[in-house]
């Protein structure tokens, strides 16, 4: 009882030095109890769209913001341990023993770990139910009420326990291994000082300059450019780290040997402050380096996504109604003619296409590609969607600014680079290329387009690819695209559509006799034979609506952008909370530091302005090297949204400076804050 007394009248008295900790604890488990009650709610089974999404995307960003919690909380409490370390020191002077400090220490735990359960509980249940309100208007969803989870509010708080464990593990170790007068002694030290080693120094310039050239020199949208890309993030954070901790100094050091440089005045001051502040901030400051690097390509990214689904489902639907025809037999272009126009809704601007799609191995670049017998896709190698169209059905969809061919020339569209293709022995050379036309469906990633002279040509490509090549054959379908005035018109469509082809399929099986009595009478043989040639007769139709393609794709970008957003804040946050404490040791040694300088001569106000200039180099060189680090990292963020089909590259730059400048912004006035708290201890 004296114990948890005692650690009252602590958190009473040593509020100010607590408040901190407290602030980051209870901040990320409210951040934590959102996405986990967004997660494991029953309200979400009862949204209408994006459930999967919801809770695959919660899931995910749970676990990293998880691992983040750890990261902040250890470094927020180790902060707070070595402000109290002459406390601690105290109390062994006075005749406690480091058992009884560390009951006491116990007991302020168990009490911060309270206030963090009750308080963060309350707050992130009023922030879950406005979060999950933005995150249903995000989708559109028409369901916003939240109910709340036990289950998440007792696995987070678990959680915390866990931490919170872990927070009295590195308590024991620091007062156990240290004695009282190491513990009184432990405040006015700075951290670990790094040697500033050439060594190190060009280890961590290779491993930034390596990072930085993977980054530039990925060209086509890879399977593993994912691997690749976390390569150059672990190359770049290892870089970050070594650039603070040794390159900054090595420089620093090599200025400081250069007597003729160093020993004029404004140099020295200059240069001895910048050194000391380096070596006592070097972590800190490669971790508020790295929290923004992962602000900008979250964010940039995530809501690049978000905004060029437009983009995406424009580009795949320049009507909103698309139906794909498979079949293995004899063109029946006429009969799918015939069974969409045999529907009563009212359809307008119908176009008709027969057309052969693969996906093969090569890039847009490429200016000869040869497809060969057997030949196996690498999904480790780029990959293209190549549609084959005949130039003659163009015409009959009212292209008339066709180019002609001969039966050996081909037409592409004007960004493919391609000269020729080898088609399993068959060579066609490109004559022309031509402007992209927009009633033509163009799928995700890299598409090409081929034009053969006649459908003639065409059936017999087809032949080619079904015939020799059995990996990867050739998908022959007929495509209608149309536009129809509402989604009730459509489903409506589509039953009369379906209605039509099961007449059809009913008409060739009686044709075929398939349902007499006397076909079971035959043999295997027979009966194969028959359900051969009702495949070849038959085909299937496959239905696609721009409304519900756009509603999931809205799903889930919208999902990518919520947790985007709030993992993004996060490291704000993070970066924020680092700050803070960096400004608050800062500002304990310039005390010191303001008293020496003006012993030695100076005048208040020039102390106050070197010191000044000197705090706002060390606080935006982070901000500097993390947008270096975006900018290189752009093109691969570009790439990266591409996977998702997005290729808008304005929306995406726009995004990006948007990002920036936010984060940029909020970060000044975070300094502006922390800057404030500097000052009082400062001038106190």
């Amino acid at each position: 009882m004296f114990y948890a007394k005692l650690a009252w009248r602590n958190l009473r008295k040593s509020f100010s030095s607590f408040a901190p900790f407290i602030l980051s604890s209870v901040v990320m488990f409210v951040i934590n109890i959102i996405l986990a009650t967004i997660m494991l709610s029953p309200s979400i089974d009862k949204m209408e769209k994006g459930v999967r999404t919801t809770k695959a995307l919660t899931g995910f960003g749970l676990i990293v913001i998880a691992i983040f919690t750890v990261i902040i909380l250890v470094y927020s409490y180790r902060f707070l341990l070595k402000q109290r370390s002459t406390e601690f020191g105290l109390y062994q002077v006075l005749g406690l023993g480091k058992t009884q400090i560390t009951q006491v220490a116990f007991n302020e735990l168990l009490i911060l770990l309270f206030i963090t359960i009750s308080v963060g509980t309350i707050v992130g249940v009023i922030f879950s139910k406005f979060a999950f309100l933005l995150y249903s208007n995000l989708l559109g969803d028409s369901h916003f009420s939240l109910t709340i989870s036990i289950p998440a509010i007792l696995i987070i708080s678990f959680l915390f326990v866990a931490i919170y464990l872990l927070l009295l593990v590195i308590l024991s170790v620091t007062v156990l291994k240290n004695s009282s007068i190491s513990l009184m002694h432990d405040q006015s030290k700075g951290e670990h000082e790094p040697k500033g080693s050439f060594i190190l120094a060009l280890l961590g310039t290779i491993s930034l300059l390596a990072g930085y050239y993977i980054a530039v020199t990925m060209n086509e949208v890879r399977a593993d450019l994912l691997y690749k890309f976390f390569i150059a993030v672990l190359l770049v954070i290892f870089g970050t780290y070594m650039f603070f901790l040794s390159f900054t100094i090595f420089v620093l050091k090599r200025e400081k040997a250069n007597k003729n440089y160093y020993y004029k005045p404004k140099n020295f001051i200059k240069i001895s402050s910048m050194l000391y502040r380096m070596k006592q901030n070097a972590v800190g400051l490669a971790n508020i380096t790295i929290l923004l690097s992962m602000s900008f390509v979250t964010l940039a990214t995530t809501t690049g996504l978000y905004f060029g689904t437009e983009g995406v489902v424009n580009k795949e639907f320049p009507q909103n109604t698309i139906l794909y025809f498979d079949y293995m037999g004899e063109n029946p272009s006429q009969e799918v003619k015939n069974i969409v126009e045999n529907t009563s809704v009212s359809k307008h601007d119908m176009n008709i296409f027969s057309e052969l799609y693969i996906l093969e191995n090569g890039k847009l670049k490429d200016k000869h590609i040869t497809l060969k017998e057997n030949q196996e896709l690498s999904y480790s190698d780029p990959m293209i969607y190549v549609t084959m169209l005949s130039r003659e059905d163009l015409i009959n969809n009212g292209f008339t600014n066709i180019p002609e061919i001969s039966d050996n020339e081909i037409l592409v569209d004007e960004e493919c680079s391609l000269e020729d293709i080898n088609l399993y022995g068959e060579n066609y050379t490109v004559k022309d290329r031509i402007e992209k036309m927009d009633t033509l469906p163009v799928g995700k990633g890299d598409s090409v387009l081929l034009i053969f002279s006649n459908q003639k040509q065409l059936e017999k490509v087809s032949k080619k690819i079904n015939g020799e090549s059995t990996v990867n054959g050739g998908q022959k379908r007929i495509l209608v695209s149309l536009d129809l005035e509402n989604q009730d018109q459509y489903d409506e469509f589509s039953q009369e559509v379906t209605s039509n082809m099961n007449e059809r399929s009913e008409k060739i099986a009686k044709e075929l006799k398939l349902d007499d009595p006397d076909f079971e009478k035959l043999d295997l043989l027979e009966k194969d034979k028959i359900r051969e040639k009702y495949q070849m007769k038959s085909f299937g139709v496959s239905f696609r609506n721009k409304k519900e393609y756009s509603d999931q794709m809205k799903e889930e970008m919208s999902g990518a952008l919520f947790i985007g957003f709030i993992l993004g804040m996060t490291f704000i946050l993070g970066a924020a909370l680092i700050i803070y404490y960096k400004q608050v040791s800062e500002g304990i040694e310039d005390k010191r530091t303001y008293k020496i300088l003006q012993e030695v001569g100076l005048s208040k106000k020039e102390v106050a302005q070197t010191i000044k200039s000197q705090i706002i180099t060390v606080f935006f060189l982070p901000l500097l090297l993390a947008v270096v680090h975006f900018a290189f990292a752009f093109k691969m963020i570009n790439m990266l949204i591409v996977l998702f089909g997005v290729e808008e590259i304005k929306v995406v730059i726009i995004v990006s400076m948007i990002t920036i400048l936010s984060v940029v912004i909020i970060y000044f006035l975070v300094y502006k804050v922390t800057s404030r708290v500097y000052y009082n201890i400062v001038e106190r």
